[in-house]
Parts: structure tokens; C-alpha cells; sequence
């Protein structure tokens, strides 16, 4: 019996989900799993889901133009985090989509936040998977079944190899993912992590070969670093592997110091001199320009699908970008991009505001500062947006403290061995009567935490 589980929301599209449950329920042989047949559970939404999704052998996901709800304290609906948990456990995926132009009820019409991340969630699985879209139930139902017929005769056509392959026991609930250091680090971060996959696959989509380049600003405590790690050794890691391959797709990553003091123009020019540093400490020596093109032709270029440059600037001590050098910054990697270099290259730029307990800044006059520099930031976009040739340049939400919410949701994602008890007590240990907590304090404690796991683990 091969077990099906149907995705979708319910709100917009429940005619279309009966009728797809009722043709997958006709067919001999399969079984269809939603979530209306769950019953009463004491069991987390969520890690109900995940399970279910585990247990199936296909998943089928119908995705609307409506969001729906989301778990407490993510940002992300259900049905996006049960698409996700098809990519973990590596479940074959069957999509189908409304057009564009699909009608929605008045009485759904969500906010625009809501209504912008679905539309970068069905880009985002567009780019995943091969998707069918449909005008009717009848005619959904119908696609459904001939697509189920023939994801069933290419398993027929396997070899016992590749069918011993997909029987082995996908990951058990209870075992953390295979992030090893990182998981500490996966607390929240669901704005800022959105967005960098929304406009790093538009960005790959629309120009590919061009460097792009990220500003993310915080207080230092909220660990930019740790982000910054998070998407090298995810999302980048992944597209190094499209890439090479997972032998040769690695990702190359670069500290570079961005100047501190100085004119514009003097601090350019060293900053470009650190460009080429790491990767030829005797670049500078032996060759008279500091090109573009001489970037371009680096041999790392030649033999890393994909390149990281990380910059740390801090505004206290007068290290704040300043316009000018910023969009001189951009225009060198505008002048990169028409040499074609063979790596990808992605530049992560850390503005660290210190915390308003150092005394450094006041809380007003951070927030003026750091609005003003956002704003800066969002005029540079726009300006570069409307002129196609340019490199994508994406300015990220700020980083904020860790509520406790993310925190049991980090529970539900990576330790789903305890139960709800011990996550709420292990909550109320951690937070106590603050609402939220720096990131730096939440990856310590979960450092613990996860030591803790591994270690029970080996007994």
C-alpha cells in the first residue's frame, strides 16, 4: 500500500482537495494521508505533520495564492513546513499550482507580508520541482491521478539498486539533523533567512553569474556571524554542490577587513588591495593593478563553484560605510561581473551595532542612526534595481532578539525526542520573565542542550 500525503491549505481550496482524497482513494493500492483524517491528537500540529510526512511515500502539494496559518512563532505556513519536511526526508514530490490569476475569496485576502511570502514560496518551489497548474477540481483530480500513475511506472523501471537506495529508513524524529555544530545556530532568523532564499534564487533566476551582495545589520549579540554561517553552509553549500558536484562543490569563504579611517577614495583602495589579499597574499607585489578583471581571473575563481567574501564594520568606532563608498564597493563588482568569472561570488557585508548597555550609543541616537543607514540602504536598492546590468545588491532585515516561541519551535525542528513538558520547562529556565533573549545567550544554551543530546546519544 503506498501512502500519499496531500498538502495544501483548506480555506481556499477545499474542493480541490476532496477531490483529489476521493481519486487517490478510488485508485487500488494507495492511500491517501491529510490532515483531516488525524482525529484528535495530543500531539503538536507540527510534529504530527513531520511524521506524517516521513511515513509517506509521496507527497503532493496543491499551493494556492493563500498563505494559511503558521506554527506558533514561525513565520512559515504549514504547508510550507511540510514541504520542507518532504525535502529533508527526501520524499517524491508531485506540485501543482493555481494560476496567477486563481480567485480568492474576499474574506481570505491576508496582509501583504502574508501574501508576499507565498508568492516567494511558490517561486521557490517552482524552482524545486516541475509544477502542473489546473482550472478545475475535476481537471486537478484528473492530472493528479495520471501523475501518480507515472511517478508509479518509473519506480517499476528502477533498478534494485536505486529501489534499496529509497528503502532505506528515512531519519528517525528523534535525530537531530545532520548540521553537527550549527544546529545551536538555527534558531529563528525566519525573516532574514526568507528573504536571502527569495532574493538569492531571483538572483540566480534573473542574473545568473553576477556576484551579489548582502548588508545585515545588528547588534553584535545577535550573532550576524553565526547567520552568515547558516547560509554559507546551507543554501550556498547546496548550490556549490549543483554545481561541482558533491565531491567538488565546496564553498570557498574569505575574511575581508573593510578600512576603518581615512578619505573615500584612500579607503577604496585599500579595501580593494583586501579583496585580493586572501586569495594571493602576493598579489599586490607582484602585479601592478588591482582590476576588475584581475579579480575575475583569480585561480580560486576557477576551481570553487562558489566564493565568499565576509566584512565586519562597526559604527561606534567610525567604521560606517559611507554612501560613497559603499555604491564604489557595488560598482566594482558591477565592473566583475562583465568578466564572467567562473565561481560564484557572494559578499555578506556585517554592520554591528553595539548594544545600548555598552554606553556607546544612546537608544535614540541608534535608532536614528542605524533608520538613517537602513534607508540609505533601500535607496541604493531601488536605484539598482530598475538597471538589469547591475549586480543584485539586497540589504536584509535587521537581526533582533530570540523570543520563546522560536525557541520551542527549534525544539519541535531538531530535538522532537522531548516532550512538551520538558521544551516548556526547558523555555521558562532559559527566559524567566524576559520576553526575549540575545542570540548569543540562546546558541549557548542550546550548545549545552545539544551536547547534552549527543552525549545521551553515545550511551
Amino acid at each position: 500500500m503506498w501512502e500519499i500525503f496531500l498538502s495544501s491549505t483548506s480555506a481556499d481550496l477545499a474542493p480541490y482537495r476532496a477531490a483529489v482524497h476521493q481519486a487517490i482513494s478510488e485508485l487500488e493500492g494507495f492511500h491517501c494521508v491529510w490532515m483531516e483524517g488525524f482525529g484528535a491528537r495530543d500531539d503538536w500540529a507540527l510534529d504530527l505533520c513531520r511524521q506524517k510526512v516521513r511515513d509517506c511515500d509521496l507527497f503532493i502539494a496543491i499551493l494556492g495564492l493563500y498563505h494559511g496559518s503558521s506554527p506558533a512563532g514561525s513565520q512559515r505556513s504549514y504547508t510550507e513546513l511540510e514541504y520542507e519536511a518532504a525535502v529533508e526526508y527526501r520524499r517524491s514530490r508531485l506540485v501543482f499550482m493555481t494560476p496567477d490569476d486563481f480567485p480568492l475569496k474576499g474574506n481570505l485576502r491576508e496582509p501583504d507580508e502574508k501574501w508576499q511570502r507565498q508568492q516567494d514560496f511558490r517561486r521557490n518551489v517552482s524552482l524545486d520541482r516541475v509544477r502542473a497548474t489546473f482550472s478545475s477540481p475535476t481537471t486537478l483530480a484528473r492530472e493528479v491521478v495520471v501523475a501518480i500513475y507515472n511517478w508509479e511506472r518509473r519506480r517499476a523501471t528502477q533498478s534494485s539498486a536505486q529501489l534499496r537506495a529509497e528503502a532505506l529508513p528515512a531519519p528517525m524524529a528523534e535525530a537531530a539533523p545532520d548540521l553537527g555544530p550549527l544546529i545551536p545556530k538555527m534558531c529563528d532568523r525566519t525573516l532574514q533567512e526568507d528573504q536571502f532564499r527569495s532574493d538569492f534564487a531571483s538572483a540566480l533566476r534573473e542574473r545568473p553569474g553576477f556576484p551579489q551582495i548582502y548588508v545585515l545589520c545588528g547588534e553584535e549579540r545577535e550573532c550576524p556571524e553565526s547567520f552568515v554561517e547558516r547560509l554559507t553552509k546551507t543554501h550556498l553549500q547546496r548550490q556549490a554542490a549543483r554545481i561541482g558536484g558533491d565531491a567538488g562543490g565546496q564553498v570557498l569563504t574569505r575574511r575581508v577587513s573593510w578600512p576603518e579611517e581615512g578619505e573615500v577614495a584612500e579607503r577604496f583602495q585599500r579595501l580593494i588591495a583586501n579583496l585580493f589579499e586572501p586569495f594571493d597574499p602576493t598579489y599586490e607585489i607582484t602585479h601592478e593593478e588591482l582590476t576588475p578583471a584581475a579579480f575575475a581571473g583569480l585561480e580560486p575563481m576557477s576551481v570553487n563553484p562558489v566564493v565568499t567574501l565576509d566584512h565586519e564594520l562597526r559604527p561606534a568606532s567610525g567604521n560606517e560605510p559611507s554612501r560613497e563608498l559603499l555604491e564604489r564597493y557595488l560598482r566594482f563588482w558591477d565592473e566583475v561581473a562583465t568578466h564572467r568569472p567562473s565561481a560564484l561570488i557572494v559578499s555578506f557585508i556585517w554592520v554591528l551595532y553595539p548594544p545600548v548597555e555598552s554606553g556607546l550609543l544612546s537608544p535614540w541616537r541608534r535608532r536614528r542612526r542605524c533608520a538613517a543607514f537602513q534607508a540609505t540602504l533601500a535607496e541604493i536598492r531601488q536605484a539598482r534595481e530598475r538597471q538589469p546590468k547591475l549586480c543584485p545588491y539586497s540589504p536584509l532585515k535587521e537581526l533582533g532578539c530570540i523570543k520563546k516561541e522560536h525557541v520551542l519551535e527549534w525544539f519541535s525542528r531538531h530535538h522532537r525526542i522531548y516532550d512538551t513538558k520538558t521544551r516548556l520547562e526547558k523555555c521558562e529556565k532559559l527566559f524567566g520573565s524576559e520576553a526575549c533573549r540575545p542570540m548569543a545567550e540562546i546558541e549557548s544554551a542550546l550548545g549545552r542542550i545539544q551536547e547534552g543530546f549527543f552525549q545521551r546519544r553515545a550511551l
